[in-house]
């Protein structure tokens, strides 16, 4: 049975993920038992250590424009309603460790009330007075060990601490000839000309931590990766870029938490790519679809001529997609806690997750994590990944087990939002936070 918390507007539901699904790496071939799920409470058990993750983008008060939420009552806009609504909703939610995006009003609103909450973290900004990410950790039971930052500008090629920086003094170039210089810089004698297409000024972050009680460590990452809808060729990259940085920072292989808004939606090429599921030749077409800068806003068209690149030029994308397929499929496999959702909601059943053959079997998520008069789609995701395990033996060794998942609101409560979506007044952002009960196994 489902347990709840109490909210002062309705109440968060916690869903107990059935035994067969609650191992990621074998879910997708287990066979469904019979039994009823058992009911898990948020604590250390015997066979390993709970931790609640969330990953949330509360939609950075400097974004909001009117004429991007025409439907929304101005009340839901305005910054001192949306604070109380982001203070009263972190403290519901009352993770052992967040991971936010879209993170500002820092000083008014998160420096506070984490360590109000008991919290400590790290907050990485894209550049100085704007928005970024934030990791936070109960401090109570975790410290953190260390911590790092990318530019997910970077040359994807370069494997080495010289992607790393440190998180209290990430910089991110303004201007794109700035950015492609830092990348140079960091490139080193990599070889090649290093370009970048185009300039977004994503960052990424990550915290190696380590639980007070039991002396475990994993390590914690999040992004906002590029949003544009023809941006598969870019989120890719910048995905390779920030796997990259892992590896070089998470030298002792700890299990990994990869959480945030990867901007990308379930069974496209990203998604597929990250996590093992096949490839169809719409996929490669994507990923092939690499647009000038001022196309930014044009929407896919797969029937349209793919752009002539001459990869590996100064002024065009680094990386053929052939070469940065190759390289993203030597990366570890992603799993999401959230893949079998559906299942356990058939009101978040994705419809096209049924009708692409080719991934039907392999992929689910919710139908959306964000939800607005205009869009709704999944692009926010908790990944965990064992990078020790290779592809033969991760059924067997893997670390991680998920018990509990936050139930998302239903498509009709969302249609009865005012405006017909997000945000509202009972909601701060136009993402919904996901939150996954974990057991780090022994």
């Amino acid at each position: 049975m489902s347990r709840t918390v109490a909210m002062p507007w309705n109440r968060l539901t916690y869903l107990p993920v059935p035994p067969h699904l609650r191992n990621l790496a074998t879910a997708r071939t287990a066979a469904a038992p019979v039994p009823n799920p058992p009911t898990t409470t948020n604590s250390s058990s015997k066979n390993g250590l709970s931790i609640k993750v969330a990953t949330w983008n509360v939609l950075a008060q400097c974004l909001i424009k009117r004429d991007q939420y025409p439907g929304a009552a101005k009340s839901a806009l305005r910054s001192t309603a949306r604070r109380q609504l982001l203070t009263a909703w972190t403290t519901a939610l009352d993770a052992d460790i967040y991971t936010l995006q879209e993170v500002d009003m820092v000083a008014q609103l998160w420096t506070p009330l984490l360590r109000k909450l008991g919290y400590e973290y790290l907050h990485c900004a894209k550049s100085a007075g704007f928005h970024g990410l934030l990791i936070g950790w109960r401090a109570a039971t975790w410290r953190c060990v260390r911590s790092a930052g990318v530019s997910l500008d970077s040359d994807p090629l370069v494997a080495t601490e010289e992607l790393l920086q440190k998180v209290e003094d990430m910089t991110v170039p303004d201007s794109y000839a700035d950015k492609r210089a830092v990348a140079a810089a960091a490139a080193g004698s990599s070889g090649g000309p290093v370009t970048l297409f185009p300039g977004t000024g994503n960052v990424g972050m990550m915290v190696e931590l380590e639980h007070l009680e039991s002396g475990r460590r994993i390590v914690v990452c999040t992004a906002h990766l590029y949003w544009i809808p023809r941006g598969a060729y870019i989120r890719v990259r910048q995905a390779a870029v920030l796997m990259n940085a892992i590896a070089a920072f998470n030298t002792a292989s700890l299990p990994l938490v990869a959480a945030g808004d990867f901007n990308a939606l379930c069974g496209r090429v990203e998604h597929s790519l990250w996590t093992g599921a096949p490839l169809t030749p719409l996929h490669l077409h994507r990923l092939s679809d690499i647009p000038l800068p001022a196309d930014n806003r044009t929407l896919p068209d797969d029937d349209a001529p793919l752009p002539e690149y001459e990869f590996g030029s100064v002024a065009t994308p680094d990386l053929s997609p052939s070469d940065l397929l190759a390289l993203a499929q030597r990366q570890p496999r992603l799993l999401s806690c959230y893949d079998a959702y559906p299942q356990l909601d058939p009101a978040h059943a994705n419809p096209e997750a049924r009708n692409d053959a080719a991934w039907t079997d392999r992929v689910a998520e919710p139908a959306w994590t964000t939800y607005t008069a205009e869009f709704q789609g999944t692009l926010d995701y908790i990944f965990v990944a064992d990078p020790k395990s290779t592809t033969s033996d991760q059924e067997t060794r893997f670390p991680w087990r998920v018990d509990e998942l936050l139930a998302l609101p239903t498509p009709a409560e969302m249609a009865a939002q005012e405006g017909g979506g997000l945000p509202s007044v009972e909601h701060p952002s136009d993402h919904v936070p996901l939150v996954a009960v974990l057991t780090l196994l022994e």
